[in-house]
């Protein structure tokens, strides 16, 4: 379960600036500005990347607020760059196709794409932050690669997505000017019968018109580390307190301006954290055409927080619930991974092999509560997760963790294409998934 670094995949978007300059963003590119693009992924994968990671994703903009330069690509310019792979040992396909159901035209773009690598396509991230279950739909993606003969797995975060929802409440009616007072005004106004009716109505206009979970006060949760109620959701609140969520909006969030998240099911988004919801996930997690686990590179650490989730399988899945066992989680979690993208001598405990371990104590490993940390420089803010019951962690045989305290040791390596990895084509993955 230990991780050395991955060397980087090329980034399309940084490839296409580089290349076509201003017009990145908003044109197709000509042949020859293709061609030169081709050629760069290739000279950077010579230079170690892993592979290419391209996106489609609608949310993609970049600091000036247009869209991402692989946005404005034409469907023949993405699978020119994937056949950049294809004669390149040990690389490997990523790729971000939207948010929620998935056209069948970036489908039939996703296998165009493997086929011309002659590699397996990973695309996150499965259900996402749709309101609803839309994994089936998408899942249909794998289906139309098989047919064509290409192989596409979807990554899908094994708990939930915790997302913080710093704009939510000042943008209920009424409550930005609330909030913006001291933390005495703020109290005042919460005590206030006039001032609370209209913060009342102003939370239960949201709730009324408010589609799926992105605006779901029961599935808020509180992020400051010293609150008393950090890590809790405001229904749990609610029900300790005998009062229904708005209630603790007012008295317990609002007064002391408490940082909240949103816990989003990634998968059965309706089910919640139920035991149906829980059941129904981890059947997805078996089947093939999936891949359990994702990860962002900490793009968004500031908003989610998701690096927590083998923790969290161990703990909630394995020993709470008993869906899986123990086997079964860490081979989910480790060599299934390290099968696709061909990582030698990793994934596995085995004589000759890299010596990265984690060792856990089943009866206690588990997540702490996601907090807000401001130990980012310039004091920015973090989501961060702590785990219990891990005792060692070694990367390279050489210890990094003990009992549960970093230490000083920097014994990882950079992972390179070729060197590192696998070739995997298709064939291989056949026969590995028949």
């Amino acid at each position: 379960m230990a991780r050395t670094l991955l060397r980087a995949q090329v980034g399309h978007s940084t490839v296409r600036r580089l290349v076509m300059g201003d017009e990145a963003t908003s044109q197709a590119a000509s042949p020859e500005q293709v061609a030169a693009m081709v050629e760069l992924v290739g000279r950077s994968i010579d230079g170690g990347a892993l592979g290419l990671s391209s996106s489609l994703g609608e949310g993609h903009t970049d600091g000036d607020g247009a869209p991402v330069p692989s946005r404005a690509a034409q469907f023949d310019e993405f699978v020119a760059l994937a056949g950049a792979l294809r004669d390149r040992p040990g690389t490997t396909l990523e790729f971000i196709p939207t948010v929620g159901p998935i056209p069948r035209e970036r489908m039939e773009l996703m296998a165009d794409m493997s086929l011309a690598a002659d590699r397996s396509l990973n695309w996150n991230l499965l259900g996402s932050l749709a309101s609803e279950e839309i994994y089936e739909q998408q899942l249909a993606a794998s289906d139309v690669a098989s047919a064509k003969g290409a192989h596409v797995v979807a990554l899908t975060l094994p708990d939930v997505m915790r997302m913080r929802a710093g704009n939510v409440l000042p943008s209920l009616p009424g409550w930005r000017e609330v909030l913006q007072r001291d933390e005495a005004g703020r109290r005042a106004a919460a005590a206030d019968p006039a001032t609370r009716a209209a913060l009342r109505r102003g939370a239960e206009q949201v709730a009324e018109r408010a589609m799926g979970v992105l605006a779901d006060f029961n599935m808020m949760e509180v992020a400051d580390a010293g609150s008393e109620w950090v890590g809790q959701s405001l229904a749990t609140i609610a029900a300790a307190r005998g009062t229904d969520v708005i209630d603790v909006l007012i008295d317990v969030v609002l007064p002391d301006k408490l940082s909240l998240y949103m816990v989003l099911p990634s998968l059965t988004p309706s089910l919640g954290r139920s035991d149906e919801g829980w059941a129904e996930r981890v059947a997805v997690w078996k089947d093939p055409r999936v891949v359990l686990g994702g990860s962002d590179a900490g793009a968004h650490l500031d908003l989610m927080c998701h690096a927590n989730y083998p923790t969290v399988v161990l703990s909630e899945v394995v020993r709470v619930r008993r869906l899986l066992t123990l086997e079964e989680a860490v081979h989910l979690m480790t060599a299934r991974q390290a099968s696709i993208y061909g990582l030698k001598e990793r994934g596995r405990i085995a004589e000759g092999w890299w010596a990265d371990l984690v060792v856990f104590d089943p009866a206690t490993v588990g997540s702490d509560a996601a907090e807000i940390r401001n130990d980012l420089p310039g004091g920015g803010e973090r989501l961060y997760a702590a785990a219990r019951g891990v005792e060692r962690v070694l990367v390279n045989g050489e210890e990094i963790v003990v009992d549960g305290v970093a230490t000083e040791a920097r014994p990882g390596t950079v992972l390179r294409s070729g060197r590192d990895t696998e070739t995997v084509t298709l064939a291989d993955r056949r026969r590995l998934d028949p």
